[in-house]
């Protein structure tokens, strides 16, 4: 398991996708397995920073953990920060079939575009931890 300790600001994102990003030399994915991978990893990156932790706040850090399960099938991405709590996947999933002048405003941003990207997403608040994990099959 790696791990990166980075501050919830949106600076720090280069280092965030970087992070993954060197997780994936070591395999062949597809341009298509690493977009959506990152996209997911930025999505829910930026969702933490901006949204996590009040303005003020000095301790807003975030752990990211990055794995492969037993037979390399799977990466787990998991996020970790002790901001207010909130979970994500409580959020109404919009309905994208319905044209734009019927569908509600809002709520096609970062956790819908993370959940269309990965193949598992779970969130836990554990410990005054906000703990948000997903799961990208190794297709």
């Amino acid at each position: 398991m790696d791990k990166l300790i980075v501050h919830a600001e949106t600076e720090e994102l280069d280092k965030v996708l970087n992070f993954i990003s060197n997780q994936l030399k070591t395999y062949n994915f597809s341009k298509k397995f690493e977009i959506q991978l990152e996209l997911a990893t930025e999505e829910i990156f930026v969702n933490i920073s901006n949204y996590a932790y009040k303005k003020d706040s000095k301790n807003n850090e975030v752990a990211i953990y990055s794995f492969f399960n037993e037979d390399n099938s799977t990466l787990t991405v998991k996020f970790v920060d002790n901001g207010i709590p909130f979970n994500p996947l409580e959020e109404k999933i919009p309905n994208t079939t319905l044209d734009s002048e019927t569908r509600e405003i809002g709520g096609l941003g970062g956790i819908f575009l993370a959940r269309r990207n990965v193949d598992e997403i779970n969130y836990q608040y554990k410990k005054g931890n906000n703990v948000l994990t997903f799961k990208k099959l190794l297709k």
